[in-house]
């Protein structure tokens, strides 16, 4: 008889300690519970688009960080209409003759995205960044010599023109003289910017024999799109040149030290300067 109690007396204790046991892993419950959801959401990545990229560049970077490829990228940009979302969008069918119809308008910043995601979406969040760092600006500036659309293409020639902020409004009242020589802001002025002539291209990867339509030493005025995607610096030089500036020609040396003239004779002093110093760009 008293085995037999404590038998049952041993096996309730054993009962008593599994349950403490499976209370305690019950208590823990939601910190194991929290890790498994954390672990079950998608991964994400923080992609950085510098200043000046084109869409063709920002494809590549998308692919290599696992986001989407480069294909589907392209394609959420050129065959998807976004314009009943973002206003500020020129007309979907007006963009059809641009390698990229949404080239200047996807904002360079650092983004999170999630792996595998959908090139559409990608885009949208690009769109609504551009949206809420360039409208404001573009909306209080005090004069709009230009279309929101064509401020985004000159700014994006002045970003591949200087990398220096503070040189921008500068070289941006060069090109409006230029535009404006005549006093007549019909465009039939040629820009002649270096920065212009091999896009969609970069000057190392341009196939041979090709001539871009955006060349702006063959072209009148402005190419019929952006040449890359410009931050808020260019953009803005756009909407507030430095109106003191009174040159036609800059020059930009090794060192980033941009060289202004009234004349195209004071420019190939300048230019020849830095050649003959070792300072060529």
């Amino acid at each position: 008889m008293k085995r037999t109690v404590a038998l049952i007396l041993t096996a309730f204790i054993i009962f008593s300690l599994a349950c403490s046991c499976g209370k305690g892993k019950g208590q823990s419950q939601p910190s194991g519970g929290e890790n498994a959801e954390s672990l079950s959401q998608p991964a994400t990545v923080m992609v950085t688009f510098a200043e000046g990229k084109t869409v063709m560049q920002y494809g590549a970077i998308l692919e290599e960080k696992g986001v989407c490829s480069a294909e589907e990228f392209f394609r959420a940009v050129n065959d998807v209409d976004y314009t009943g979302d973002y206003g500020f969008l020129p007309e979907y069918s007006s963009l059809a003759d641009r390698p990229y119809r949404l080239e200047g308008y996807l904002y360079p910043d650092t983004y999170e995205f999630y792996l595998n995601t959908n090139g559409e979406n990608v885009v949208r969040k690009m769109l609504s960044n551009f949206s809420n760092k360039v409208l404001e600006v573009f909306n209080n500036a005090p004069d709009k010599p230009l279309s929101l659309d064509q401020s985004v293409i000159l700014a994006s020639i002045i970003e591949r023109e200087s990398y220096v902020e503070s040189e921008r409004p500068k070289i941006a009242q060069v090109f409006f003289n230029r535009l404006n020589a005549r006093g007549n802001l019909a465009y039939l002025n040629k820009l002649q910017s270096d920065a212009t002539r091999y896009y969609p291209y970069t000057s190392s990867d341009v196939p041979k024999g090709f001539e871009s339509e955006y060349n702006t030493y063959e072209i009148k005025g402005l190419p019929k799109g952006a040449i890359c995607n410009p931050s808020i610096s260019a953009i803005s030089a756009v909407f507030s040149p430095d109106a003191s500036v009174t040159a036609y020609y800059f020059y930009t040396d090794k060192n980033g030290k941009h060289y202004y003239a009234d004349t195209y004779e004071q420019h190939q002093k300048n230019v020849k300067y830095c050649k003959d110093n070792g300072l060529a760009g």
